[in-house]
């Protein structure tokens, strides 16, 4: 994120040779990085607005479907 930009990174994975990503997107919506390692190592804070757009409105940006205000924000 410190090179891109959190408007530049798009989720992806394997899924269809491993199975369901439901558990790993609910471990990243859960994670979060310790204040201390954002002060010690200049990590960004990963917010929810942020991890929306990994999960998919960056996608959605660059595929240039239009997703109603009402939905960015659940």
């Amino acid at each position: 994120m410190s090179f891109f930009g959190e408007d530049n990174i798009i989720w992806g994975s394997d899924s269809i040779w491993y199975g369901s990503q439901q558990p790993l997107i609910d471990a990243f919506r859960a994670i979060q990085i310790p204040d201390s390692m954002c002060e010690e190592f200049g990590y960004t804070k990963l917010t929810k607005q942020t991890k929306d757009k990994i999960l998919g409105l960056n996608a959605a940006r660059f595929f240039r479907f239009d997703i109603p205000a009402r939905y960015r924000d659940v």
